[in-house]
C-alpha cells in the first residue's frame, strides 16, 4: 500500500492579503518595531501552526509596503518565479549559503537594484560561498553594505524557518554554518547598514536559538535603562477562542489602510 503524505495548511501569499484578517493589532505592533530605527534584527516567533509565514507574507509585508507619512519605506527581494512575491529565504541547515545565493541572484537579475549596487554586490559575492561560512558571512556583509548604500529605501532581509539551523542534520562539509549565521545577525545589529532582518522560527526553539547570541534580545520585560543592541523580539500568539478563529475563516476583509479586519 502506498504511503499517504500528510500536508499541513498552506500559508498565504502577499496576493492573498484580502483573505488575511484578525491580526490587526499584531500587524501594527510588529510593523512599528520594524519601522523603529533602533531595530536591526527582529526575531518573530510563534508556535507551530500560529501562521508565521502567512503573517509575514499577507500581513506584515503589505503593511510595510504602504509607507505611511513619517515612516520608513522598505525594499524587499522578489522571487525569481513570481516577481510580485517578496522572497522569504528558507534557512535550511546552511542559511548563510542560502543568503549568499539569494543576494547573488538578485544582483544578477533584479533590475530595481541600482547599477553601482549591483556591481558591488557581484564583486563581494563572486563565485560560490567560501567553505568556511564565517568568510562567506563577511562577503554577505560587504554585499549588504554595497546594496544599501545605493538604495533610497530601507532593505529588509527575510529568513523563514530559522530553527532549521538547529534541527536539520548538516549536509556537505561546509565549516562554521551555525556560528556564521549568528555572527551575520550580530553583524547586522552592530553595523551601520540601513536595513532590517526579520527572522522567523518556532517558539519552542526560541530559547535555544537566542543562546547562540552574544547580545540579548530586547523584549517587553527588558529594563528601559538597558542599552538596546538592535536585536528585538516579537511573539506571534495563536488565535484564542472559537469566535475569533471562525471570524478569520468566514470574514476575510482588508481595510483601505492595509490592516486586517479586527
Amino acid at each position: 500500500m502506498a504511503r499517504r503524505t500528510v500536508q499541513g495548511p498552506k500559508f498565504l501569499h502577499s496576493r492573498d492579503v484580502l483573505l488575511f484578517s484578525q491580526r490587526n493589532e499584531d500587524i501594527e505592533d510588529c510593523a512599528a518595531l520594524v519601522d523603529d530605527f533602533t531595530t536591526r534584527v527582529l526575531i518573530l516567533h510563534g508556535s507551530s501552526g500560529s501562521g508565521k509565514s502567512s503573517f509575514i507574507r499577507a500581513g506584515l509585508i503589505p503593511r510595510l509596503e504602504l509607507a505611511a507619512e513619517a515612516s520608513c519605506s522598505f525594499f524587499f527581494l522578489r522571487q525569481a518565479s513570481d516577481t510580485s512575491e517578496p522572497l522569504l529565504i528558507r534557512a535550511t541547515d546552511d542559511p548563510v549559503a542560502r543568503i549568499h545565493h539569494s543576494l547573488q541572484a538578485a544582483a544578477k537579475n533584479d533590475q530595481r537594484i541600482p547599477p553601482r549596487a549591483r556591481e558591488g554586490m557581484l564583486t563581494a559575492l563572486a563565485g560560490d560561498p567560501p567553505y568556511d561560512r564565517l568568510a562567506a558571512m563577511e562577503k554577505i556583509l560587504a554585499a549588504l553594505t554595497a546594496l544599501t548604500a545605493s538604495l533610497r529605501d530601507t532593505f529588509v532581509l527575510l529568513v523563514d524557518q530559522a530553527e532549521e539551523i538547529l534541527t536539520l542534520p548538516a549536509e556537505g562539509d561546509a565549516k562554521n554554518r551555525r556560528k556564521a549565521f549568528f555572527a551575520l545577525l550580530e553583524g547586522i545589529c552592530f553595523s551601520r547598514i540601513d536595513m532590517r532582518a526579520v527572522v522567523s522560527l518556532r517558539t519552542e526553539y526560541y530559547g535555544r536559538f537566542c543562546s547562540f547570541f552574544h547580545i540579548r534580545p530586547t523584549i517587553s520585560l527588558t529594563a528601559a535603562a538597558e542599552t538596546r543592541a538592535g536585536l528585538v523580539d516579537f511573539l506571534l500568539r495563536g488565535f484564542s477562542g472559537a469566535n475569533r478563529i471562525a471570524a478569520a475563516i468566514r470574514w476575510p476583509t482588508f481595510s483601505s489602510s492595509g490592516c486586517g479586519a479586527a
